[in-house]
C-alpha cells in the first residue's frame, strides 16, 4: 500500500544555493545588466526558479525584516530552504556578524575573540530562538522549505543534539563526515595506484 503522504506525481523544485552567489552575479549570463541590487536579483531569480537555498544564514543570523521582504519579493509558491546558523551545528561564528542582542549577553572575554565556537548555553539558546523567530514570516506565508543543518566532519549523532530541531517543521541535515573523507581519500588512493 502506498504511503498516503506521498504524491502519485512527485514535485521537483529546481533552484540554486543563492540568488546573490558571486559566480551567478559576475557571470553576466543570468541576470540582465539592469538588475543590480539584491532586491532586483531576488525578484528576477524568482521569475526563473521556484526555490533557493539561503546560505547567508549560516554566517549570520537572519532577521525577521529580511524574511518579510523575501516574502514580498517572491511569488506565492516560492520556497526558501534555510541553512542553520553556524553555532547551531557546532561551527564557529564571526563575532562582528553577531546581532547586538547576542553581543550584549556574551561574556566580555568572548567579545575579544575574532570567532566564537562554543558560546555559553544561554547564548546558544538565544541564538536558536532568534533564528527560529526570524523565519516566522516565511513560515506564516507557507514559503519556508527545509532547514539544512550542516554538521562538521567530526560530528557524531547523539540524541540530545536533536532537541534543538523544531518538532513542527521538517529539517535536513548535511553531515560532512569523516567516513566521507575516508571514502574520498580511498578513491584518490585508488586513482593514484591506477596511474602507476
Amino acid at each position: 500500500m502506498a504511503d498516503a503522504n506521498i504524491s502519485a506525481t512527485p514535485q521537483f523544485l529546481v533552484g540554486t544555493a543563492s540568488w546573490t552567489d558571486p559566480t551567478l552575479v559576475k557571470s553576466d549570463l543570468f541576470y540582465p545588466p539592469a538588475v543590480k541590487t539584491a532586491h532586483e536579483r531576488l525578484r528576477f531569480y524568482a521569475e526563473n526558479f521556484r526555490t533557493v537555498e539561503v546560505d547567508s544564514s549560516y554566517y549570520a543570523l537572519p532577521s525577521e525584516r529580511n524574511s518579510r521582504l523575501w516574502v514580498e519579493r517572491t511569488p506565492e509558491d516560492f520556497v526558501f530552504n534555510i541553512k542553520a546558523f553556524g553555532w547551531l551545528t557546532q561551527h564557529a561564528a564571526d563575532t562582528t556578524r553577531l546581532p547586538n542582542a547576542i553581543k550584549e549577553v556574551l561574556p566580555s572575554a568572548l567579545m575579544t575573540e575574532r570567532r566564537i565556537k562554543d558560546p555559553p548555553s544561554e547564548v546558544l539558546d538565544l541564538a536558536f530562538q532568534m533564528f527560529w523567530s526570524a523565519l516566522g514570516p516565511l513560515r506564516d506565508a507557507g514559503k519556508l522549505g527545509k532547514l539544512l543543518f550542516q554538521f562538521p566532519p567530526y560530528f557524531t549523532y547523539r540524541k540530545p543534539i536533536w532537541t534543538i530541531s523544531p518538532p513542527s517543521h521538517g529539517g535536513c541535515r548535511e553531515r560532512q563526515s569523516q567516513s566521507n573523507s575516508a571514502i574520498q581519500a580511498g578513491s584518490r588512493a585508488k586513482r593514484a595506484r591506477s596511474t602507476r
